[in-house]
C-alpha cells in the first residue's frame, strides 16, 4: 500500500507540475528515492567540452556490487579530461569524519581557485 501511494504521489506530481499533497513524514525517503531514481532513469547524459574534479572515496564498495571503475562511470564524458581527487575512508565517512570533510573541503576549495584562475585568464578583456 506504502509503495503504491508513493508511486501515486509522484504520477500526480508529473502531471500536475506541482507537489498537490504534502508527502506524509514517514514515506518521504521512499518519494524521494523513487522521484530521483525515475529521473536518473530519463536523463540522457552528454559529453561537454569541460573538465571534472572527481572526489572519489578511497574505500569504494565490494566488485561483486559495483563494476571496478577508477573514474566511476564518467570516462568519455570530458572534453577537457578527468582529474580525480581522493580523500580517505569511504562515502560514509565524509559526513561523519571532521577530519575527512576538512580535507575534501581543501580539495575543493583549491579545485574551484583553479578554475576561477583559469577563467579570468580566458575572459576577453572589453573595449
Amino acid at each position: 500500500m506504502r509503495r503504491w501511494l508513493v508511486r501515486r504521489m509522484i504520477a500526480l506530481d508529473m502531471v500536475m507540475r506541482f507537489r498537490a499533497l504534502r508527502c506524509p513524514f514517514n514515506l518521504r525517503f521512499l518519494y524521494i528515492r523513487d522521484v530521483c531514481s525515475a529521473a536518473r532513469r530519463r536523463y540522457k547524459l552528454m559529453p561537454f567540452s569541460g573538465r571534472i574534479d572527481l572526489f572519489r572515496a578511497e574505500h569504494q564498495p565490494p566488485t561483486d556490487l559495483f563494476e571496478e571503475d577508477p573514474l566511476l562511470g564518467w570516462s568519455g564524458m570530458a572534453g577537457g579530461g578527468i582529474e580525480v581527487h581522493q580523500f580517505p575512508g569511504d562515502h560514509h565517512m565524509l559526513l561523519k569524519e571532521p577530519v575527512i570533510t576538512a580535507v575534501v573541503a581543501a580539495q575543493l576549495r583549491s579545485c574551484l581557485e583553479q578554475a576561477n584562475k583559469k577563467a579570468s585568464q580566458n575572459a576577453t578583456p572589453r573595449n
